[in-house]
């Protein structure tokens, strides 16, 4: 069984809209904002957080930007973690 990482006990990768979704907070999170996110609001430690952010900085096709993030006119089903009226991506 595959040991899972600090990113992944956190985070999902929604690779279709190229987020990182915090698990807990349900959040859009910037690559560059994993480190701040996970001590503010999960109060880990710098060292979790610099693992964390660097494992999801390798993750491939995430948006840099919030202005690079594309969002869909109308989706087929519902994204998985969106709440209703609710749309939330930390850094941007």
């Amino acid at each position: 069984m595959a040991e899972s990482s600090i990113a992944d006990d956190y985070f999902d990768h929604l690779v279709e809209y190229g987020l990182a979704i915090c698990k807990e907070c349900r959040y859009g999170i910037l690559p560059s904002q994993v480190k701040s996110h996970l001590q503010r609001a999960h109060r880990i430690s710098r060292k979790q957080a610099d693992s964390a952010a660097e494992e999801v900085s390798n993750w491939v096709g995430l948006v840099e930007y919030a202005s690079e993030l594309l969002v869909p006119e109308q989706v087929a089903q519902p994204i998985k973690y969106s709440q209703p009226s609710v749309y939330h991506i930390m850094g941007g």
